[in-house]
Parts: structure tokens; C-alpha cells; sequence
């Protein structure tokens, strides 16, 4: 932890469970006026599969179940599926996020978002404003792990919570030309490529 002209810094260091030992760092700063500056940084290592998603969840009570954006939509999309997006803003809730697929899978990504919004009904909530670059987002009422361990939707439980994702770069979800169509090269992230999000935390209402 550090101190400086009233901003206040914790950092914490992760070692990801890999055979290759890696340090993770992510740092919460809080500013005079209650913002939070949140970065979570990847160094990039050698010899290590390529990575799936790099970046933050976070899980919040189901009544904050709305989300605004300005960034690519108005529909999910990766970064192999972007062309058939547009840049704007626009709202969805977390449940109407949820792709209704026969196998529950990852979904409702979006990408290039500059700031993002959760609220509950009455607009109070939390706002998330990129930093350095756009960030991709998801909004979703289950974990991906939930999502993960469902074979049919009837088996996923009550929504208990809404979880937001904030991520550096999600690799693309391939399938163009039929759905065992592997993600191409340059949608996919390599595991010696650093990475970095960084975005402002404050409320709104």
C-alpha cells in the first residue's frame, strides 16, 4: 500500500495456477473524490497455452441487473465478430444478455466499450470508464463457470446476482464457416503478449 497527495494505493500480486509461474498485478488506487482507478496487468510468459480471456469479474446483487454502454453493439460481439456492429450507445439488461442456447456457453460479449454502466431500476449503480484503451464487457446473470457446467439452460440456478466482466481482450469464438471451425490466428491471444486493463470505479445514479 502507498500514499500520495491524498490518493491511496493497494496493489495485489496473483501467481496464476500455470506450470509456468506468473505474476498478475492488479492495483486499486482511490482518488480525493472516490473514484477508483483499477488496473489489472499481464506481464506475457513463454511456454504457456494461449490464453482464453484476460481481465476483472466482479459480482454484484441481481437488482443492479441493468447496463448501459458506449461502445460496439447494439448485439453481443467478439473481435471476430465485430463487422456487423456499430459504434453508439445503448442499453440491455443482464437476463436479455443471456443467449438462449440449447447448451449454455459464453455470451454477450461486447467490444470497444469506452464507459459502461450497471444500475438497478432506479438508475443508481456503478459507471466504469476505460483509461488507456476500450475494454470488452459482459454483463450476465451466471458466472462463466456456471455457464460452463450447465448442459441444458433448466439446469442453471436463480439468478442470485449480476456478474460483470471487464476485460483487456477476449480471444474470438471462430466457427465462420461451420461450428468446429478453430478461432484464426489473429483472434487468438498469445500467452507472450502482455496485456492491461485499466479503468475508472465510481457511482452513479
Amino acid at each position: 500500500m502507498s500514499e500520495e497527495s491524498g490518493y491511496v494505493t493497494v496493489t495485489y500480486s496473483y501467481q496464476l495456477p500455470t506450470p509456468v509461474p506468473v505474476m498478475v498485478t492488479v492495483s486499486y488506487t482511490v482518488r480525493p473524490d472516490g473514484t477508483i482507478l483499477i488496473q489489472a496487468k499481464y506481464p506475457g510468459s513463454p511456454n504457456l497455452p494461449e490464453l482464453p480471456v484476460f481481465g476483472l469479474s466482479f459480482r454484484v446483487k441481481a437488482k443492479y441487473h441493468r447496463f448501459r454502454w458506449y461502445g460496439m453493439g447494439p448485439d453481443e460481439n467478439y473481435i471476430d465478430r465485430v463487422h456487423g456492429a456499430r459504434l453508439g450507445i445503448f442499453e440491455s439488461t443482464a437476463q436479455e444478455n443471456l443467449s438462449q442456447y440449447i447448451v449454455p456457453q459464453e455470451c454477450g460479449n461486447r467490444t470497444g466499450v469506452r464507459w459502461a454502466q450497471v444500475t438497478a431500476d432506479k438508475g443508481l449503480g456503478l459507471r466504469f470508464v476505460a483509461v488507456d484503451a476500450p475494454f470488452e464487457l459482459g454483463v450476465l446473470p451466471y458466472t462463466p463457470f456456471e455457464l460452463e457446467n450447465a448442459l441444458h439452460r433448466e439446469e442453471l440456478p436463480e439468478p442470485n446476482y449480476t456478474v460483470i466482466n471487464i476485460m483487456a481482450k477476449q480471444m474470438g469464438v471462430g466457427g465462420d464457416d461451420s461450428f468446429g471451425a478453430p478461432v484464426h490466428d489473429e483472434y487468438c491471444i498469445s500467452s507472450e503478449q502482455p496485456l492491461e486493463v485499466s479503468f475508472l470505479l465510481n457511482v452513479c445514479s
